[in-house]
């Protein structure tokens, strides 16, 4: 009998969800089993550079195939790789390789496996093979782990690995500890791009002028990465587009000809155009933004108000069967536009008071959508109109509590941001 059938064929009831869960629970058990021993196995995958570590992996290739449509073309579709026992992967890591695998079987990677080191090849990996939940997985890890002290390491790696939510996360901590970041050492490490995404922010909270002098620090220490001689050209082309998203008009007469009119980074042209700029009726057109950048109060103004404070323990919802429930949890983290809780501890239903409970719809306003995320799964929740209740959209409704029972971490996104 298949198993939808039994779901519609048997009573609802406690004792009949025991024993499905009981089932899935057996067979999940024996597929990790196969996974570990290797029993049964029909691919074998060797991975990594022959000039660095290289891992043999065995596999099952219809387990593969149901989890990823790549493994599914590769091994029953028309490629070149079908009907072949043995593979060869030599641009993924096997540590990235084997934390893929360990997902593919049992749903999740253990959490010694998943590192600082190997999330972004791990990440890199999944979207390879078609696995966006564990794309999903590893970006609420690095962003569990975000600090201002690795900031700038992790959005260097982002910005490599194309990761583009991480990088919105970095460099909104960024904003917030600007000054920090600019004179810091890390700063004088990261690549051009990063540099770039970094200046073309309008949300820096620092002055230009040591927005200035750190970006000549960061071409001086490229110049001297690459074994050249810290000229002027040589310092311009290391900065390249990057040096058209510094505010030079912001400078003043007096910062202008000490810093950039001394350094030989502008040309004359570009030195006299700045000058006329600063002192002429008729403004010439400039090769740099003119626009300030936004003050704190402004971007307060602009930006979605947060309902918790970092540390604060609160209680998520759950509308169970039997009628609303709480889980405690704890916020790790606020950002800009989401807010990441944890789980917290078991705890009694009753102890929480309103102020506490946390609900989809606290986050929503007019025109706004939230989405609930998790390691495994989302749900998004639009406004609905004047009544102001959530209309869910999606496969299923994910509940907050339910994530945080498994020790999930679960990430709350407001104003339409996925």
């Amino acid at each position: 009998m298949s198993t939808s059938a039994t779901l519609s064929e048997a009573p609802a009831g406690r004792n009949h969800a025991t024993a499905m869960l009981t089932g899935r629970n057996r067979l999940a058990g024996l597929v990790e089993q196969a996974f570990a021993s290797g029993d049964l196995s029909d691919v074998r995958f060797t991975v990594g550079r022959p000039s660095g570590d290289v891992r043999d992996f065995t596999a099952h290739k219809f387990v593969l195939g149901i989890r990823s449509p790549v493994f599914r073309m590769m091994f029953y579709g028309n490629v070149p790789e079908n009907g072949q026992d043995a593979v060869d992967i030599p641009d993924i890591h096997p540590d990235a390789f084997a934390n893929m695998l360990s997902f593919v079987y049992t749903d999740g990677v253990p959490v010694d496996d998943l590192n600082a080191g190997n999330v972004f090849a791990t990440m890199s990996c999944a979207n390879k093979y078609g696995l966006p939940e564990l794309v999903q997985l590893c970006s609420n890890f690095v962003v569990s782990q975000l600090t201002a002290d690795n900031c700038l390491a992790t959005l260097k790696q982002a910005v490599f690995w194309h990761a583009d939510n991480i990088v919105d996360e970095c460099l909104a901590l960024v904003d917030h500890h600007s000054v920090a970041m600019l004179q810091s050492d890390q700063f004088d490490g990261i690549t051009q791009e990063t540099l770039q995404r970094i200046l073309q922010r309008k949300t820096l909270l620092a002055e230009e002028h040591m927005i200035y002098l750190a970006v000549e620090r960061w071409a001086a220490a490229a110049c001297s990465s690459n074994a050249v001689e810290a000229s002027a050209a040589n310092r311009r082309q290391m900065l390249g587009d990057a040096l058209f998203h510094v505010r030079f008009p912001l400078l003043n007469n007096t910062e202008l000809a000490d810093g950039p009119g001394k350094s030989g980074l502008l040309t004359e042209s570009e030195l006299l155009s700045l000058f006329m700029y600063q002192n002429a009726t008729v403004k010439p057109t400039l090769a740099f933004p003119t626009e300030r950048r936004l003050t704190k109060e402004q971007q307060k103004e602009q930006s979605p108000q947060t309902l918790f404070r970092t540390g604060e323990e609160v209680f998520v919802q759950s509308l169970g069967k039997m009628g609303p429930w709480w889980q405690p949890a704890r916020v790790i983290a606020c950002y800009p536009h989401h807010v990441l809780f944890t789980w917290c501890k078991n705890g009694e239903s009753d102890t929480a008071t309103a102020d506490q409970v946390i609900r989809a719809k606290d986050y929503l306003k007019r025109d706004q959508t939230v989405y609930v995320r998790s390691m495994r799964a989302y749900a998004r929740y639009e406004h609905a109109g004047m009544d102001g209740q959530p209309r869910v959209n999606g496969d299923r409704i994910v509940e907050l509590a339910d994530l945080l029972l498994r020790k999930e971490h679960v990430a709350l996104w407001k104003a339409g941001r996925k």
